[in-house]
């Protein structure tokens, strides 16, 4: 079977760019990852942690997302200086008041009236603090979040209930979406490294190293749902294993096709 070193500069093109595209979709897939699940805590971290993991598949039984994300990425906005380490009495009292009502059960009457819709105690304090500026269906600032209104008790309900995770409806989209497109991923990458004219056990273990780290990804995802935090380090080495197979993968493709000379008699 012939190399990649030695096929014509058309061929040699097609993996070169295929290799490219999927390299820039496999970055903003975990882009996306860092944008979704590294802040299921509240805070912004460099890559996502074992706590974002279990939070987002998990959940946290016994509190709320809302209570989350009061505590953590959203308590600066309680301070008329954006700083979270700065907040007036004032302040601190509306905060605290906000937290005691979702462990209370988040009571509609403390919201607004049901009948006439009219903002109460809590309804008033969100208002204020200027969360409907961002989490309402007509916000269309930098930073908006129109799919999750606070501007009203259904809203803000949906997220003042235990914190479970993601739902199963949800994890199983999810599953068959990434096993049919990684899948695919490392079928096309496959097909380059086994073109390469590295040691054949170097070439199998790269090709099945891509294949064994979506399974231990994706299955990572329902240990840490149905078993908890204990099993996000099957993520985290799902995770890790297909970076490093990917990249392995990607450079050798690229390595043949340019920068190794085909055989004499090719």
């Amino acid at each position: 079977m012939r190399r990649l070193s030695q096929l014509d500069g058309p061929f040699k093109a097609l993996v070169t760019m295929f290799t490219i595209v999927l390299s820039c979709g496999f970055g903003v897939a975990h882009l996306y990852l860092h944008h979704t699940v590294d802040r299921a805590d509240g805070k912004e971290d460099l890559v996502p942690t074992a706590r974002d993991i279990a939070l987002h598949y998990h959940g946290e039984p016994g509190t709320t997302r809302f209570r989350t994300k009061v505590l953590g990425s959203m308590k600066k906005y309680f301070s008329a200086e954006e700083d979270p380490g700065k907040l007036t009495p004032e302040e601190e009292a509306d905060h605290a008041a906000v937290l005691d009502w979702d462990a209370r059960g988040a009571p509609e009457a403390e919201y607004w009236d049901p009948a006439t819709k009219d903002y109460a105690k809590i309804g008033n304090i969100l208002l204020n603090r200027g969360c409907f500026d961002c989490h309402a269906p007509d916000a269309v600032g930098k930073g908006s979040k129109p799919k999750s209104p606070l501007d009203t008790y259904a809203g803000v309900k949906k997220f003042a209930t235990e914190n479970t995770g993601m739902s199963t409806g949800e994890l199983l989209m999810l599953s068959h979406i990434h096993l049919l497109g990684m899948g695919l991923m490392f079928l096309g990458l496959g097909f380059a490294v086994a073109l390469t004219s590295f040691s054949a056990r170097l070439r199998a273990g790269v090709i099945c190293a891509g294949f064994a780290s979506v399974l231990l990804d994706i299955g990572g995802w329902w240990a840490v749902k149905y078993g908890g935090a204990n099993w996000t380090w099957l993520v985290l080495a799902g995770g890790l294993l297909m970076g490093a197979a990917f990249a392995l993968g990607a450079l050798m493709a690229l390595h043949e096709c340019w920068l190794r000379k085909p055989p004499p008699d090719a």
